[in-house]
């Protein structure tokens, strides 16, 4: 490995997984509560939230491991790959839930800031690598 180069593992914190496919059916789906990321919500470098559905607080309870907060990033692994996101702390929720196409991922904020992680992985050489 290069000099200057971290291993991601040193820095992520926790690694995560959404619910199960069949776990988030069309009628659990509400009017608000807590908003459910798709694809089109991790297209950018900061999560996008102009388009939500909902589950109730209770369903999302329930999802504990696919719970992403502020400061966490999302990335997909099913779909559309490689779009990856990051949570701001000025975020207009304080919790999400993710898909099942994608997972979360904690940083360890005191040696990385989750934008900067983010940012590198949209360029080229972050694609790359």
């Amino acid at each position: 490995m290069s000099k200057g180069l971290t291993k991601a593992l040193e820095i992520i914190d926790e690694i995560s997984m959404g619910p199960f496919g069949s776990d988030i059916k069309v009628e659990n789906f509400v009017s608000s509560g807590v908003p459910v990321l798709n694809g089109s919500n991790v297209s950018s470098i900061k999560l996008l939230e102009e388009q939500f559905r909902y589950v109730t607080k209770e369903k999302a309870i329930t999802f504990k491991k696919a719970i992403a907060r502020r400061g966490d990033i999302v990335i997909t692994h099913r779909g559309t790959l490689g779009q990856i996101s990051y949570i701001p702390d000025d975020s207009k929720f304080h919790e999400y839930v993710i898909s099942q196409s994608q997972f979360r991922v904690r940083l360890k904020r005191e040696l990385v800031d989750p934008a900067f992680f983010v940012y590198y992985f949209h360029t080229p050489e972050g694609q790359k690598r």
